[in-house]
């Protein structure tokens, strides 16, 4: 729905200018507010990035040795390109979402073989292994 808009903006903003007196003068100030336009670039920059990886986590065949990849990468691309509140609280989804059992999958998926986790994340996975 945002990228519709973003795709159409230029368009709405002509026929509001073609139009104008036919026009609410509110619509029009909304439409022509450039701030509006802005944020929603923004918005959209942000939200992007997890709505891909999303769609990634809810298809019919991730394993979960997939999803940590996903979050791994979604995890490495926000603190890359966003602000470091959104960072921190994709950090903190990532490290209620993933526990010992994620990285124990990952790390013994032929596919994977953990080479994304750290130390601490393989460490705690063998450990969860060694003691169940």
């Amino acid at each position: 729905m945002l990228q519709s808009y973003l795709d159409i903006w230029s368009t709405i903003l002509k026929v509001c200018d073609d139009h104008r007196d036919n026009i609410d003068s509110k619509i029009l100030k909304k439409v022509q507010d450039i701030s509006i336009k802005r944020n929603a670039e923004d918005y959209l920059k942000c939200m992007k990035p997890i709505t891909v990886a999303l769609d990634k986590v809810q298809s019919d065949t991730c394993k979960i040795s997939d999803a940590v990849e996903v979050w791994k990468e979604l995890s490495h691309d926000m603190e890359a390109s966003q602000s470091l509140n959104v960072a921190r609280k994709v950090q903190h989804c990532f490290g209620q979402a993933l526990t010992d059992v994620h990285y124990l999958a990952n790390t013994i998926d032929p596919c994977y073989m953990g080479k994304s986790l750290s130390s601490a994340e393989t460490d705690a996975a063998l450990e969860f292994c060694s003691q169940n």
